[in-house]
């Protein structure tokens, strides 16, 4: 596990801490998905392709962070295993990620607490020499 759950009075606060950028924002995804339910619970029996495309990288980790809760609250698909890759040209940063689950079942995957969603506050990023991340989720 390359993230840590922060002291936070209310919300959840996550630090990731990555050789680069598709692996932390691999380990931001399993960050939001562990806080929602037990990914250990969770079989490979299906894959969904997404994507997430914005001008700033802020953005982009927002929005990531963001289908991450759509796809386990909204679709109700239960993620085990996600595979990222990034891409910054002319300006856009992209995640291309392949996620590995299964329909969600709230008790056989322990369903914990729903992430109302990624906030900005207190949100950074660096990339000197690895890539680190620090992002508040509301719950």
């Amino acid at each position: 596990m390359a993230y840590t759950l922060l002291d936070h009075a209310t919300d959840a606060l996550v630090e990731v801490r990555a050789d680069g950028m598709h692996s932390a924002l691999e380990d931001a995804a399993y960050a939001a998905i562990d806080i929602m339910l037990d990914r250990e619970r969770v079989s490979s029996a299906e894959i969904r392709r997404v994507s997430v495309e914005s001008d700033t990288i802020h953005d982009m980790l927002y929005g990531w962070l963001e289908e991450i809760i759509y796809q386990t609250v909204t679709e109700g698909f239960a993620v085990r295993v996600v595979k990222a890759a990034y891409l910054h040209e002319a300006g856009r940063h992209t995640v291309r990620a392949q996620l590995e689950g299964e329909l969600l079942d709230v008790r056989r995957h322990r369903f914990k607490v729903e992430i109302k969603a990624p906030t900005y506050h207190e949100m950074s990023i660096s990339q000197n020499g690895c890539t680190a991340m620090r992002f508040l989720m509301d719950l």
